[in-house]
């Protein structure tokens, strides 16, 4: 029986995987025969059996068939039993069959894979000393087996194995208990096992918890690599089904012993963790940081220290924390700490005094996850995102982390943060405009619905610190010229601090910047003399037309001879003769009530005060040249209403010959 049944599995398991049918020709005499057709039968039953599930599945077997030619055709038998005289019709039916006689000695055929013989054998073995895990042998072994071909040794040395757990985890606790103290121990200690497809998360927690526990706490220092495999697969079961092991930690744990507080290290960074965290805390408790770094990774402890609530007792090693922040795990602990009031930002700063440039990054990064605490820490965030923004380089998934963070930041409510990280942005970008062009395009709308004045001049002075490079002055413009946000212009203060503003600004912008009661004229009015020096025709024809002229004169300081000339561009602007008369004579509507038609927009108003600055501006007198200018249509100075004789003398004073007088006195006659 027992080669026969070795042989049938060996052949049958490899022609399933190389399509060639076995066959097993036998005398018809001891087909007839009961006990020698129970006997093939059996042989072909334990064949059937002992193959991986996937082929199990779709083996079809045949006993006795008189005629192999369909059964090898159509039905795709994998297994049959015919009479020796059968023998040829079956060949020409299936080139690639291999035929075995009644012992299973092959007739006919190619010779198996090399570990398709052995991998028969340890079935038998196994199958014979446990004939109860035969069913389940199978199924578990499938999960093993990728469909390689030939076998791998490796997956042939695991049968004994496979059929051990099919028997123990069908068993009792004690059967568990002693396979894995008695097998599984010592199969780790030889091999690295494919542990989580050889047992699963269920079946490993129906093995005694206590058992798993000590073997998951051993100190990985003497391990082979196969017993460190079997740690890992206990410690992701673990995690898995939310396992605590504070039980068996506090037997065995000895805080003076460094191999164990090494080993404790190591699995406080589980996730999820398998300790709780108030026992982490309790047990590394007075245990510096400068003390644990030679035993191992201290993220777990200080994540369990977190969640406990009391890492705010290693606020006093700054200095140790600054160095530890280089890893991304322990940034991020710090940060939240940071975030829920357990540790101050001390060890921020020393990170920018002290800090490795990639170190730096990785704060910054940490501290951005949390854009509305890191935004509401103000300074310290705006110092280590300048610090970040002077290395000489910034790695490109750095930027592109903290482009998507500002996303997140409301400029309004946090504007030096937001302005921080756009100009980090645009610096470090790999092509203009890439990173940086949708933060800019969400930031107008969000600036334009800003009510509240406190929150206007805040992002105002940032806009306008003159620390940025992206999200600078030149920015405020639009392509027209006009200010952005709309409400810029009430903040006269800020904007004219900013040279390059002052340039780029349309004159129009500038104008409507002139300050309310309560403001400072002279910056604005500085201002608009430096433009007007520029331009004094064009200025000065803006400034009467917006109403300004008069306050920007009383406030400016002008240089000698400048006075005469801004009082000339007065009397002869544009502005006064914009809405023209019908009539021969071209004269504005306003000079002569009831002539001419309706204006298309209000005519500017000349008041008394701005005719008597004039005159004071003219004070070096009207040459006949002056007072051609100023009569000769279409261009005329403005009538003030009952005050007419009073203007008309006050220019006669100031002419300095009898030409001019006689120019002004016709102009005169020819208006009134």
């Amino acid at each position: 029986m027992r080669n026969l049944a070795v042989e049938l599995l060996t052949h049958l398991v490899d022609g399933m995987v190389r399509g060639c049918p076995v066959l097993v020709a036998t005398t018809k005499e001891l087909l007839c025969l009961g006990p020698s057709l129970d006997f093939l039968v059996t042989a072909a039953a334990f064949a059937r059996a002992g193959l991986p599930t996937r082929l199990r599945q779709r083996c079809r077997v045949r006993i006795p068939s008189q005629n192999p030619g369909r059964f090898l055709g159509a039905e795709g038998a994998d297994l049959l039993v015919i009479p020796t005289d059968q023998t040829e019709p079956a060949l020409i039916a299936c080139r690639d069959a291999t035929i075995l006689d009644r012992r299973g000695v092959r007739q006919v055929g190619s010779e198996p894979a090399p570990t398709a013989r052995a991998y028969a054998l340890a079935v038998w073995e196994e199958a014979t000393r446990f004939p109860q895990g035969l069913t389940a042998f199978g199924a578990r072994f499938d999960r093993l087996w990728d469909g390689a071909w030939p076998l791998p040794q490796s997956l042939v040395d695991l049968i004994p194995t496979v059929f051990k757990l099919g028997v123990a985890l069908h068993g009792s606790p004690q059967q568990r208990a002693n396979l894995f103290a008695n097998h599984l121990i010592e199969r780790a200690k030889n091999a690295e096992l494919p542990w989580r497809l050889l047992i699963s998360d269920d079946e490993w927690r129906t093995f005694p918890e206590d058992r798993l526990t000590a073997y998951l706490l051993r100190e990985p220092g003497g391990l082979t690599a196969g017993e460190l495999a079997l740690q890992r697969a206990i410690e992701g079961t673990f995690g898995v089904g939310g396992v605590r092991i504070d039980s068996g930690v506090h037997s065995w744990w000895d805080r003076e012993d460094a191999a164990k507080r090494s080993r404790l290290l190591t699995l406080a960074r589980s996730t999820p963790t398998l300790i709780s965290p108030t026992l982490m805390a309790s047990l590394f408790g007075g245990l510096s940081l400068a003390t644990l770094l030679g035993d191992g990774p201290v993220s777990g402890l200080l994540a369990a220290e977190l969640d406990a609530g009391t890492l705010g007792r290693r606020a006093t090693e700054a200095a140790t924390l600054t160095f530890l922040a280089a890893d991304a795990a322990v940034t991020g602990i710090l940060c939240r700490a940071a975030r829920r009031g357990l540790l101050d930002l001390s060890w921020i700063a020393r990170v920018i005094e002290h800090g490795e440039p990639a170190t730096m990054s990785q704060v910054l990064l940490g501290l951005a996850s949390y854009p509305e605490e890191s935004a509401s820490w103000g300074e310290t965030t705006e110092r280590l995102i300048a610090a970040v923004r002077g290395l000489p380089q910034v790695d490109g998934a750095t930027v592109l982390t903290l482009a998507r963070i500002a996303e997140g930041i409301d400029p309004a409510v946090h504007p030096g943060v937001y302005f921080g990280l756009l100009d980090l942005v645009c610096a470090a970008e790999p092509a203009p405009g890439a990173l940086s062009s949708p933060l800019l395009e969400r930031l107008w709308p969000l600036l334009d619905v800003i009510g509240d004045p406190v929150a206007r001049r805040r992002v105002a002075a940032e806009l306008l610190g003159g620390h940025w490079t992206c999200p600078g002055p030149g920015l405020l413009i639009d392509t027209s010229g006009t200010l952005r946000p709309a409400w810029l212009h009430t903040l006269p203060d800020l904007l004219l601090a900013s040279p390059e503003l002052m340039v780029t600004m349309t004159l129009k912008e500038l104008i409507r910047m002139r300050p309310g009661r309560r403001g400072d004229p002279a910056p604005w009015a500085a201002a608009v003399t430096k433009r007007w020096r520029g331009d004094p025709p064009t200025v000065t024809d803006a400034l009467i037309a917006a109403d300004a002229w008069y306050d920007w004169r009383r406030h400016a300081v002008l240089d000698p001879g400048e006075g005469h000339q801004s009082a000339m561009s007065w009397l002869v602007a544009p502005a006064w003769v914009h809405h023209r008369a019908a009539g021969p004579e071209g004269l504005p509507p306003h000079w002569h009530r009831g002539h001419g038609r309706a204006p298309d927009r209000r005519p500017p108003e000349c008041n008394w005060e701005a005719w008597r600055q004039v005159m004071i501006d003219l004070d070096t007198g009207l040459a006949a040249v002056h007072v051609r200018s100023i009569t000769a249509p279409p261009t005329h100075w403005p009538w003030i209403y009952s005050r007419e004789q009073e203007q008309v003398a006050d220019l006669e004073a100031r002419c300095l010959d009898t030409e001019g007088r006689d120019w002004l006195r016709q102009a005169a006659a020819r208006d009134t």
